[in-house]
């Protein structure tokens, strides 16, 4: 195209041939980080590729340090999960004691140590640098004591770690007994009685179960739910219905603690003496 005077017009930009010679760097993010008089600046071919440089290296560098930090909190989260894990053993984990009777339990360290031993409101033992520590008490008294073992492993932490050990102190009932609530002599046929079971002093409850019997047949079952560990008295009840044929059937009840695989077996259990039903 031909222009009066010979005049032309400039050759137009190849913006496409001029970001193929820019570094491999985000063009147009950098431009927007450029201040807007700034970008028609006759140097800004020049210094823009340093400015995107230096943003890409910034970048790395966040992202480098970024990765530094989560490692570390990594390293300091799977370190407190190891310490939370105390490294002793205790043999047995738990126990089941009667009431006035001797326990022993040994505390081994399974790592070099600084001192260990057992704190309790009986029996305790002072710190040792023994790897085995016993606790030792020859009656037991003491309901809800809660004693536990303790180990300084790492001497930059003043605070032991400590395992406590579950004890389980029990009580067989001082007396059981059998009754006709509200009710004596015969009963008569076709009428409902109750039957009442008082359970005196037993301990811990919860554990408890009161079974029926006629003569040698299961009745029923009574179980309770009151968390007391000390002892209580319980009174459990049975609803019967007189039959002439019952007349001088013997009615009982018995008292069961079932205190697990490390209780006695098998469970200690004191019965009541008879009740001889009479039936008219």
């Amino acid at each position: 195209m031909h222009f009066p005077g010979g005049w032309h017009p400039p050759p137009l930009r190849n913006t496409i041939d001029n970001k193929k010679k820019m570094p491999n760097y985000n063009q147009e993010a950098c431009l927007l980080k450029v201040p807007r008089f700034e970008q028609n600046r006759p140097w800004r071919s020049l210094l823009l590729p340093i400015f995107c440089f230096s943003l890409s290296l910034l970048n790395m560098l966040q992202r480098f340090f970024g990765c530094v930090y989560l490692s570390a909190v990594s390293q300091l989260v799977t370190l407190t999960g190891t310490q939370a894990k105390c490294p002793v053993q205790l043999s047995p984990k738990s126990v089941v004691v009667e009431y006035g009777g001797s326990v022993a339990v040994n505390c081994t360290a399974s790592v070099p140590h600084y001192g260990m031993g057992w704190e309790a409101s009986e029996g305790g033992v002072d710190k040792t640098r023994d790897s085995v520590v016993t606790w030792t008490v020859s009656d037991l008294r003491e309901w809800d004591i809660k004693p536990f073992c303790y180990v300084n492993y790492d001497i930059t932490h003043d605070i032991p770690c400590q395992v406590e050990l579950l004890v389980t102190i029990y009580k067989t009932p001082d007396s059981v007994s059998i009754s006709i609530v509200n009710h004596r002599g015969p009963m008569m046929e076709g009428e409902q009685y109750e039957l009442q079971c008082d359970v005196v002093d037993v301990a811990p409850v919860q554990n408890l179960t009161v079974k029926w019997y006629k003569g040698q047949t299961l009745l029923s079952q009574t179980t309770f739910t009151d968390t007391s560990i000390t002892p209580v008295n319980e009174v459990a009840k049975l609803l019967i219905t007189a039959d002439r044929a019952d007349d001088g059937a013997q009615y009982r009840c018995e008292a069961e603690l079932d205190l697990g695989a490390e209780g006695p077996q098998p469970p200690p259990t004191v019965t009541s003496k008879p009740l001889s039903a009479e039936v008219n």
